[in-house]
C-alpha cells in the first residue's frame, strides 16, 4: 500500500519555514495541540470482527509510517475574536501524501481520520471530531475560498448545535497541481466553554 506522493518543491519549503518563525498579530503561543490521526470507523459490538479489527490497525499502522508529518501533534497558537477563541495550527502540515489516495484507503478499510484537539493537563483531550472519506470526497469538489484553500467545519457527532459546547474543526486542504494536500487542522471555541474544558496539571 502507498500513496500518490509529489516532488518537494525546496524554495516554497523554505519560504514557509521562514513564515512560520513569524507570529501573525494578535496571536499568541498556546500549550495546546491538533492532533489528526486514522483509526476505525466506530461499530456496534455486534459488528465486530477481531479478525477485520487487526488488519484495520494493520493499514492503520503503514499510514502513520508513511505519513509521520500528517499524523503527529501540531503545535498551535490562538487570539481571541467576539468572544471565540481561536486555536490556528503554527505551521502547515508538510506531508506530500495524495489526499485522493488517501479517502481511497480510509474507504476500502472502513477507516476515518480523527482530528483532536488536545489541551494540558489530565484527560483534557476531549475534543474530537471524525472526518470520513466522503467527507474528504466531498471537499475535493468545493469551491476554494480567497485563500485557494477547500475547507469544512467538522462538529461532534455531525451536530452543528454541539459547537457551543465543544467547539468545532476546521480542516483545510491546499490544492496542487493534480490532487490537494492536507493544509491544517484548525479549533473554535466560545471562550467561556473553553476555559472550564481546561485540567489541571
Amino acid at each position: 500500500m502507498s500513496f500518490l506522493r509529489k516532488e518537494t518543491n525546496q524554495s516554497s519549503a523554505l519560504s514557509s519555514a521562514s513564515a512560520a518563525s513569524k507570529l501573525p498579530s494578535s496571536y499568541s503561543e498556546s500549550e495546546c495541540k491538533v492532533i489528526l490521526e486514522p483509526v476505525v470507523k466506530p461499530v456496534g459490538t455486534a459488528s465486530y470482527e477481531r479478525g477485520e479489527h487487526k488488519n484495520q490497525m494493520a493499514v492503520v499502522a503503514k499510514l502513520k509510517a508513511e505519513a509521520p508529518g500528517l499524523f503527529q501533534h501540531k503545535n498551535v497558537i490562538s487570539k481571541e475574536h467576539e468572544g471565540e477563541r481561536l486555536y490556528k495550527q503554527k505551521q502547515q502540515f508538510s506531508s506530500k501524501i495524495s489526499m485522493e489516495s488517501l479517502a481511497q484507503v480510509l474507504q476500502d478499510n472502513n477507516l476515518c481520520l480523527r482530528a483532536s484537539f488536545a489541551r494540558p493537563g489530565f484527560n483534557s483531550q476531549n475534543s474530537s471530531f471524525m472526518i470520513t472519506s466522503e467527507n474528504i470526497q466531498e471537499m475535493l469538489l468545493a469551491e476554494e475560498t480567497e485563500h485557494g484553500l477547500k475547507q469544512r467545519k467538522f462538529f461532534v457527532a455531525g451536530d452543528e448545535s454541539s459547537a457551543e459546547q465543544s467547539g468545532y474543526m476546521i480542516f483545510s486542504l491546499q490544492p496542487e497541481k493534480n490532487d490537494h494536500v492536507a493544509y491544517s487542522v484548525d479549533y473554535h471555541a466560545i471562550v467561556s466553554v473553553d476555559d472550564k474544558l481546561f485540567s489541571e496539571h
